[in-house]
């Protein structure tokens, strides 16, 4: 069971203030984790079960400046929580390595050093969870038309019991993207709204007609989930806890293949 008062613990605290948080919580389920510290911050990762190739789960818990962080991305980190008690509690043995990053926010500081000193050759895959608090229509992004005929995302898609929607979001880049560069199959989830799909539309037909930003930002205005977004009005209160709990049993769905 999620500790839904660690997102409202987490709100308007900076990153090493969550980070003991998110410690105190792994010690509480008797969870070892990894650190990595390198020149300016601090990566954690938990690993569970054996074997040569794990699953990453990944999230960042950093903040963006002045920003309350409960969906960006307090909500994530929940979710990673949650995932590794439901791990636990299931006895599953699918090895899985849930990286919780720091520095997403200065250009994906963490993810990067991470994979600068270990490395994918260990991981098959890696999801990313970004913004996953408000909305239940799961985002997987970003997608190209040749990239959906991966041996990997097609036996994801076999084990998966709920519509997705694929393509791009305004968010340009998320921590999936050393991995991928680094060659490994990895993408970002983002829960939307089934309102936000109109907006999401809208926006991406803005940017291939070259609007203005002042244009672009109008529209994402309009989205319930981009009202928050790097805002001190991005609090717990504004969270859909059952956001979190659907985005648990989809990874869960997305690890035992």
């Amino acid at each position: 069971m999620i500790d839904l008062d660690l997102l409202k613990q987490m709100d308007n605290m900076p990153a090493k203030v969550r980070l003991i948080l998110i410690k105190k919580e792994l010690t509480k389920l008797g969870i070892d984790y990894q650190i990595q510290n390198y020149a300016t911050g601090t990566n954690l990762w938990v690993d569970l079960g054996s074997g040569n190739k794990r699953v990453g789960i990944s999230c960042h818990y950093d903040v963006f400046k002045n920003a309350g962080g409960a969906n960006d991305n307090g909500a994530a980190c929940l979710a990673c929580l949650g995932l590794i008690e439901q791990y636990t509690s299931q006895n599953l043995t699918q090895p899985i390595r849930v990286f919780f990053f720091d520095e997403e926010e200065v250009g994906m500081l963490g993810s990067i050093n991470y994979v600068k000193k270990y490395g994918v050759n260990d991981l098959a895959y890696l999801i990313n969870l970004e913004l996953i608090g408000i909305g239940n229509v799961p985002l997987f992004w970003p997608f190209k038309n040749s990239e959906f005929e991966n041996p990997i995302l097609t036996n994801l898609l076999k084990n998966i019991d709920t519509p997705v929607m694929f393509g791009e979001t305004p968010l340009h880049f998320a921590d999936y993207k050393p991995f991928k560069d680094a060659g490994l199959f990895a993408f970002t989830i983002t829960n939307i709204t089934v309102d936000d799909l109109e907006v999401l539309d809208e926006f991406n037909n803005a940017i291939e007609m070259n609007l203005s930003e002042f244009e672009l930002q109008n529209i994402l205005n309009k989205s319930t989930l981009f009202k928050t977004y790097h805002q001190s009005g991005d609090t717990y209160d504004t969270v859909d806890f059952e956001s979190i709990e659907f985005t648990i049993y989809l990874l869960l769905k997305c690890i035992v293949l």
